[in-house]
């Protein structure tokens, strides 16, 4: 059985259950988390017992969102060969659909490249994400910062 990170696979009769399993974390997307649920996705596809695929959160509730903080303070590195697809998916196919989400992060990573979004992954590493934000957004006015 695969191990992943960030997620949970079972099937419980004809039901595949992925779980985001971050909740100390209120389930926050990791950069490894969208290759995960994919490869579970595919593999309740490929498999002819299951007809219905549950996604759930773990804990409270199901998604904050991206872990901006883990993203901030722990740089943006993948350690995962989790884009390794299971045999007969249309991921090794060479449909265009793996290319197609590589151009997204492409374009993520262009857009978020420039001199203020270095300063800030820097500063972020440094004092923390809550901190650099606050520094970053005081400025503004935000209410919440008084």
């Amino acid at each position: 059985m695969d191990q992943f990170k960030s997620i949970t696979y079972e099937t419980t009769g004809r039901i595949a259950r992925l779980t985001l399993n971050r909740p100390e974390r209120g389930n926050g997307i990791t950069l490894e988390m969208p290759n995960e649920v994919a490869a579970c996705v595919e593999r309740a596809n490929l498999d002819p017992n299951v007809s219905v695929i549950a996604l759930a959160g773990n804990g409270k509730g199901f998604c904050g969102g991206y872990d901006l903080v883990l993203a901030a303070e722990q740089g943006l590195s993948v350690d995962s060969d989790s884009t390794v697809s299971p045999e007969g998916s249309p991921f090794n196919l060479s449909q265009g659909l793996y290319q197609s989400q590589m151009i997204g992060t492409i374009l993520d990573g262009v857009a978020r490249h420039t001199k203020e979004g270095y300063a800030f992954q820097r500063r972020a590493a440094e004092a923390g994400f809550k901190q650099a934000v606050r520094e970053r957004d005081e400025q503004f006015g935000d209410p919440s910062f008084k």
